[in-house]
């Protein structure tokens, strides 16, 4: 799976650097138990607020996009997920993203 940057879902404008994609994903599967995390970003071009769920196994990673408000349930339902031993690429197709 490529690495690309992470982008605004309402205005298109880059959050998180390619490099600084492939880090999160890397960390968020070796530090966690799990493979997941959350990342609260403010988008500098239309200010709009986005959470992300990061998903990550020895296979794949996903970055999933929400309201803030949908953050806590996003990640628990994909945390919930992971700990059946579902894979994350199972998931994010089931999500619709990769």
């Amino acid at each position: 799976m490529s690495y690309r940057p992470l982008l605004c879902p309402k205005c298109g404008n880059e959050l998180m650097l390619t490099n600084q994609v492939r880090q999160l994903t890397r960390e968020t599967y070796e530090t966690d138990s799990v493979g997941t995390a959350v990342a609260l970003i403010r988008c500098k071009k239309c200010h709009q607020r986005w959470g992300f769920v990061v998903a990550s196994d020895c296979k794949s990673w996903t970055i999933i996009g929400t309201r803030p408000e949908n953050l806590s349930k996003v990640h628990q339902t994909v945390r919930n997920l992971m700990r059946l031993g579902i894979p994350v690429a199972r998931i994010a197709e089931q999500i619709g993203r990769t």
